[in-house]
């Protein structure tokens, strides 16, 4: 840990890292520490959470310091996936159309489903991450 102690004093002294990895930094710095603070102290002296204290630590044994710190940026930047109007289109045709079956009314699930099947989306959960308030999956869909 003595290098990796020395990058992470370089890392916290630098004053040019972003303040999640900052932290990250701090928790793995105070955690060699030989007289080191209960995971309670520690998230309150940080401004962490508890389980971001447990979470720096276990994902440091599974890693390494660098790898800790540095976390690799979100592929999906946690920003769910706009409906284009391709999407949408197909989304109306869709739950104005016959549904499949012969059932009655159009479910979200079928939705979601049809959607996966034509390749227009990468997800059944596509449907309620993008389109918030809509009613549950088990609930009918009113049709036009």
């Amino acid at each position: 840990m003595n290098d990796e102690r020395a990058w992470l004093e370089h890392f916290t002294g630098a004053g040019s890292a972003h303040h999640q990895a900052f932290k990250r930094a701090q928790i793995l710095l105070a955690t060699d520490e030989p007289n080191r603070m209960g995971d309670a102290e520690l998230a309150k002296a940080i401004g962490v959470s508890k389980a971001t204290v447990y979470n720096t630590r276990r994902r440091y044994l599974a890693l390494g310091a660098q790898e800790t710190v540095n976390r690799k940026a979100r592929k999906d930047k946690g920003v769910p996936e706009k409906v284009d109007g391709r999407v949408e289109a197909h989304l109306i045709a869709l739950a104005c159309s016959a549904t499949p079956n012969e059932e009655p009314v159009w479910i979200l699930k079928m939705l979601a489903g049809k959607l996966v099947e034509l390749e227009l989306v990468a997800s059944m959960s596509w449907l309620e991450r993008t389109l918030p308030g809509l009613p549950a999956s088990r609930e009918k869909v009113r049709q036009v």
